[in-house]
C-alpha cells in the first residue's frame, strides 16, 4: 500500500515528453509518504487522496500499537500523523473529528493490540498454587496497562487518539475481569479480585490524569456490585 502511495506522488513526464520534474526514489520508507507530496511543482499525476493518508496513518499506528518496543514515532511517521490530523482539523475546530469509518478501523486495531499484549487467563481451581497464579495474572495486567499508558501517551495525546486507546483497553480489562468473575472462585480469590480492582485498577490506574476522563465507568460499577454480592455470598456458605 505504501509503495503504491509513494508511486502516486511523482510527476510523470510532461506533455512535451521531457524528464519528470521529480525523479522517483527507490529508498522510500513508511514515513516518506507525506513529505514527498509537498514539492514545489504540482505534479500532473494524482496526489495521494485523503483516504490514502488515512490508510498511511493507520499503518503507522499499527506499528506503534503492536510493537511494545517502540518508544516513539520516528520523524516521518510523526509527520504522517500530523498531516492526517491537520486534514481533519482535529484539535483545532470545535467538534472536528476523524472520519467514523477510520475511527472504527483504529478501534479494531487497538482491540487487537490489547488481546495480543494481555496475558492468558490463569487456570481454574482454588488450590494455593492457583491463588498465586491469580495474583500473578493481575500483576501482569497492571504491568501491561501501566506500560502501555506510559508508552503511548506521548505518542497519541497530540493526535487526540489517546482516549480511544484507554477506553478500548478498559473495555478489554473489564471483559477479562468478567470472565474471571464467572468462574467458581472461592472467597479468597473473590476478595483478591475485588481488592485489585478497587485498590489498584480504580484507585491507581483509572485515577491517572490521562485515564480519568476516558473510560466508561458504568462497566466497572456494575461489575463491582456483582462481585461484592458474590463475595459476600461465598462467606455465608462457608
Amino acid at each position: 500500500m505504501l509503495k503504491t502511495l509513494g508511486s502516486r506522488i511523482f510527476r510523470r513526464a510532461g506533455q512535451d515528453g521531457g524528464e519528470p520534474l521529480i525523479s522517483p526514489r527507490t529508498d522510500l520508507t513508511m514515513g516518506d509518504v507525506d513529505t514527498q507530496s509537498f514539492q514545489t511543482h504540482p505534479p500532473s499525476s494524482p496526489l495521494p487522496t485523503i483516504e490514502d493518508y488515512g490508510q498511511a496513518s493507520l499503518l503507522v499506528l499499527q506499528q506503534l500499537l503492536m510493537d511494545r518496543s517502540v518508544e516513539k514515532a520516528e520523524g516521518e511517521q510523526q509527520r504522517t500523523l500530523e498531516v492526517w490530523r491537520g486534514m481533519n482539523a482535529v484539535g483545532g475546530e470545535q467538534g472536528a473529528s476523524y472520519p467514523p469509518s477510520w475511527i472504527k478501523e483504529f478501534q479494531q486495531m487497538v482491540q487487537q493490540a490489547a488481546t495480543r499484549h494481555f496475558p492468558s487467563l490463569p487456570p481454574e481451581g482454588s488450590t494455593q498454587q492457583q491463588q498465586q497464579e491469580l495474583h500473578t495474572y493481575l500483576h501482569h495486567i497492571q504491568e501491561v496497562l501501566t506500560g502501555e499508558l506510559l508508552r503511548l501517551a506521548p505518542l497519541l495525546r497530540e493526535a487526540c487518539l489517546l482516549a480511544a486507546v484507554i477506553d478500548s483497553y478498559h473495555v478489554h480489562t473489564m471483559s477479562q475481569l468478567e470472565r474471571l468473575l464467572q468462574r467458581e472462585l472461592d472467597s479468597d480469590q473473590l476478595f483478591t479480585l475485588l481488592r485489585w480492582t478497587l485498590k489498584t485498577y480504580l484507585s491507581k490506574m483509572l485515577s491517572h490524569p490521562d485515564a480519568a476522563a476516558a473510560p466508561d465507568l458504568l462497566l466497572l460499577t456494575d461489575w463491582l456490585q456483582r462481585a461484592r454480592t458474590k463475595a459476600l455470598h461465598s462467606t455465608q456458605v462457608m
